[in-house]
């Protein structure tokens, strides 16, 4: 046995012998890898004659294979399974932990017909490494097919761990399971923050679910607390926006104390502030102004208070501002008008509009706040629809003859008990 000389000058030299226990060990070892390979090759069809070193042959096989993959995909049709299989079964002598050989092997043999084989071939290859993304698509997809949700899922979860690239493939599928019971069932232990891809998959719902209601079912079925991840309140917001448009009002009210930054104090107030500070989460339950249309608002500090300052354009109509409310045992709004700059027939009203409850659809409209008639600084209310469990406001305004926009600030908005005249 050579000597090996330390690197340090000076230093005494020593000799290294492998002891015969460490030659038996790694002589076993190898045996081991050998026969597992042999038994797995042997379980999808392959006869391997001998393993033969790396070498140019290990490296023209994988530059067929990617060939291959390609031309699979790009050229639908011109790729046979016979091509396929072949190219998995010249790579696996040369790297016997090459789960896309197996990958290759098994999509030849799902071209053929044969699935059970195909099924062999992937599962061998996902006991080689469970980071090949397109073994755990197939692997999930299969599952899909055959009616079993849960172990789909957890393919597609491994393969999205993987490969957080390959997540646009597959979310969109998940997103599908969400409109049916059995499939929001499943999903309940993903919907969580620590997920990476929760997110992901609670945006492509949003956005492709013909109606947002199962998406607000997947939430209100889990216990907890709708997922916190990063940039996700736009995807809440929009999930809002939905279920008040397609007319889901009681889902919504459920559904948005989970959500985060909601706070329940802004379904029963009008002022615009929670806890001090303007309310901008999730219109329209806090307030919502179009935007960058020609009618508008937004609050202002006005002496030491907070104002509603609505707008429209000269020769326009339209609503400016609107919130929805839960009145409980409220049954009045009330304001000041503090200030008002109006054109030739411009107009301004409040309108009332129960959206849940015995009086759903009834309307009620105040007078008009752009006219002389109504003086700055005067108290005044609307009363609400009875019996109402929600209730949309708006400020409707038109900008009458003029060339500069109408507008009207509101002060002192509240809610108020108050008994019939």
């Amino acid at each position: 046995m050579a000597e090996l000389h330390s690197d340090v000058v000076g230093a005494p030299l020593r000799r290294h012998k492998l002891q015969p226990t460490i030659i038996l060990g790694l002589f076993v070892g190898m045996l081991l890898a050998v026969l597992a390979f042999s038994q797995a090759a042997a379980s999808v069809g392959l006869t391997i004659n001998s393993l033969r070193p790396l070498g140019g042959a290990f490296f023209s096989s994988r530059s067929n294979q990617d060939r291959l993959i390609v031309d699979l995909f790009s050229k639908a049709g011109r790729v046979s399974a016979k091509q396929l299989i072949a190219g998995g079964q010249t790579a696996l002598p040369h790297a016997p932990l090459n789960g896309r050989s197996l990958w290759l092997v098994g999509t030849g043999m799902e071209m053929q017909g044969n699935r059970d084989g195909a099924l062999r071939a992937m599962r061998q290859a996902t006991k080689i490494s469970r980071r090949d993304s397109s073994v755990q698509l197939w692997l999930g997809t299969d599952q899909l097919k055959r009616g079993r949700i849960a172990p789909a899922l957890r393919h597609f979860d491994l393969m999205i761990r993987a490969n957080r690239d390959a997540s646009g493939v597959i979310i969109p599928r998940m997103a599908q399971v969400i409109a049916a019971p059995e499939g929001r069932q499943f999903l309940q232990p993903y919907l969580r923050a620590s997920t990476p891809w929760i997110g992901d998959l609670l945006r492509s719902a949003v956005e492709t679910l013909p109606r947002a209601a199962p998406l607000a079912s997947l939430l209100l079925e889990n216990n907890g607390p709708a997922p916190a991840v990063a940039g996700v309140e736009a995807t809440y917001a929009r999930l809002i926006e939905r279920l008040i448009e397609e007319g889901a009002y009681r889902q919504a009210l459920l559904v948005y104390p989970k959500l985060p930054d909601a706070n329940p104090t802004s379904l029963r107030t009008v002022n615009g502030l929670v806890d001090g500070k303007v309310d901008a989460a999730y219109p329209p339950f806090s307030w919502q102004f179009p935007a960058g249309a020609t009618q508008g608002g937004s609050f202002i500090g006005i002496n030491d208070a907070v104002g509603l300052d609505v707008y429209a354009d000269a020769g326009t109509v339209g609503i400016a501002a609107t919130k929805l409310v839960v009145p409980g045992a409220h049954n009045r709004l009330q304001w000041r008008v503090a200030e008002r700059s109006a054109n030739l027939q411009a107009e301004a009203n409040w309108s009332a509009t129960c959206l849940l409850g015995s009086s759903a659809g009834r309307l009620i409209r105040s007078v008009n706040l752009m006219t002389d008639n109504v003086a700055l600084g005067r108290p005044m209310s609307l009363d609400l629809p009875a019996n109402c469990e929600l209730i949309r406001f708006d400020v409707r305004v038109a900008g009458g003859i003029g060339r500069v926009p109408s507008n009207l600030v509101l002060t002192e908005l509240r809610l108020v008990r108050a008994s019939a005249p």
